[in-house]
């Protein structure tokens, strides 16, 4: 079962991680998983929900997919998408572009589809993930401009590091 309700630990990742803000401004839709005890963040797509992922707030798997979409996770609503790993990173940095979860390290079919549709792009995934990014703009450069970002720190927790 879902709630609106959010327990403490849930607001301290919400605020560890640079969450808050999107939530605030309703770039993202958010509900506590009561059963799981997971942050639930919910993906749309043309203003629909179509799927959620789930991180752990305290036991089990780090993250649960609910549903079978195969469509990244979005927060936000400029030109500039920046393709990350993971949904608290896509919220973490949506006041700065776009942000485009893969929910992985794997560029799907499905994910170039709605990437393609922006400007252009900055793919920022994790340190250890840098060989995976040149490979996927190399990929996306077929579509739109796009550059890659390599991170120093995770955006979660220091999002002005895109700027960097």
């Amino acid at each position: 079962a879902f709630s609106a309700y959010f327990p403490d630990a849930m607001v301290r990742y919400m605020s560890v991680n640079n969450i808050r803000s999107a939530w605030e401004s309703g770039d993202v839709e958010m509900y506590h998983d009561v059963r799981w005890d997971r942050a639930v963040f919910v993906s749309s797509h043309r203003g629909l929900a179509i799927d959620a992922v789930g991180r752990a707030l305290s036991r089990g798997a780090k993250w649960h997919r609910y549903g079978s979409s195969m469509l990244p996770f979005i927060c936000g609503s400029s030109d500039l998408a920046i393709v990350v790993e993971d949904a608290a990173s896509a919220c973490a940095i949506s006041r700065y572009g776009t942000g485009v979860a893969l929910l992985g390290t794997t560029l799907t079919d499905e994910a170039i589809q709605v990437i393609k549709g922006f400007d252009r792009a900055i793919i920022a995934l994790d340190k250890d993930a840098g060989s995976k990014a040149i490979s996927m703009a190399r990929r996306l450069n077929m579509y739109l401009p796009t550059t890659v970002k390599f991170l120093e720190q995770d955006l979660k927790v220091n999002p002005e590091g895109l700027l960097r």
